[in-house]
């Protein structure tokens, strides 16, 4: 109901109303947001750990041993990738969380030449591995 005089709009009440329901829609989006990035993370981590490991098998393929001075990838702002235990006849190479990479439940990655997969954080390490 408009009163003469006076322009049609929304009242202060209904605005009140639209940003309270903003707010929770977006107290509930941000958490699921930030999980898929660190997942999204997570996945690039895990793709340049195998691609380091098919890189030491061609060496070993071609020298009959490994090589650790090669392959390792360079660090990101979000993993430190290290070798764990890298001789001639083995590796393990880890992938480090750094900077906001930390609150990933997955923790520190590593793969050794055998393919055991690891997870040190509080996820299981299939569903660190699966990208779920």
């Amino acid at each position: 109901m408009s009163r003469p005089g006076h322009g049609t709009g929304f009242t202060l009440v209904e605005i009140v109303i639209v940003v309270a329901v903003v707010a929770i829609l977006l107290s509930m989006a941000t958490p699921a947001y930030l999980r898929q990035g660190l997942r999204a993370h997570r996945t690039e981590a895990i793709a340049r750990m195998l691609e380091t490991a098919a890189c030491q098998e061609r060496i070993r393929a071609v020298q009959g041993q490994y090589d650790p001075a090669h392959c390792l990838p360079s660090s990101t702002t979000r993993y430190e990738y290290a070798w764990a235990g890298a001789v001639s006849n083995g590796f393990t190479v880890r992938a480090i969380p750094q900077g906001g990479q930390v609150h990933d439940e997955c923790g520190a990655l590593s793969l050794s030449h055998d393919g055991t997969q690891t997870a040190n954080g509080t996820q299981s390490v299939t569903r660190c591995w699966s990208g779920r």
